[in-house]
């Protein structure tokens, strides 16, 4: 499928992190970094860094979660009529982090944030 909203978020693709039984979303550039800053402000959203479970190589996820509880509304293939209704809701969003992200993320003179890192 090529239409799956996560928070009013569309991805075309996601990945699966078979450790922690969760949907891993992608960051596509540092626009998007910038877009999720908008969206989810730090001061009503916790961004914490943490290792995934699946297996084989652990990456870095970035965890987005409302600090007063609200979920994010999930529709997955939207384009797929054939298939049952895919929505549902989700406590937090994962992304999957490359090196790149990580540094943009890390940047004090983009960020001025101190980011929580919990172990997996």
């Amino acid at each position: 499928s090529l239409a799956n909203d996560f928070a009013g978020l569309n991805f075309q693709k996601v990945m699966f992190d078979s450790g922690a039984g969760s949907i891993l979303l992608p960051i596509l550039d540092n626009k998007s970094i910038d877009d999720l800053l908008q969206r989810f402000p730090m001061d009503e959203y916790k961004w914490e860094f943490i290792p995934s479970k699946g297996v084989g190589i652990h990456n870095l996820t970035l965890n987005i979660e409302a600090k007063d509880g609200r979920v994010f509304n999930v529709a997955l293939h939207q384009d797929l009529t054939s298939l049952a209704s895919g929505k549902f809701t989700i406590k937090k969003l994962r992304f999957h982090l490359v090196r790149e992200d990580i540094v943009t993320l890390l940047d004090p003179k983009k960020f001025q944030w101190n980011p929580l890192i919990r172990q997996a």
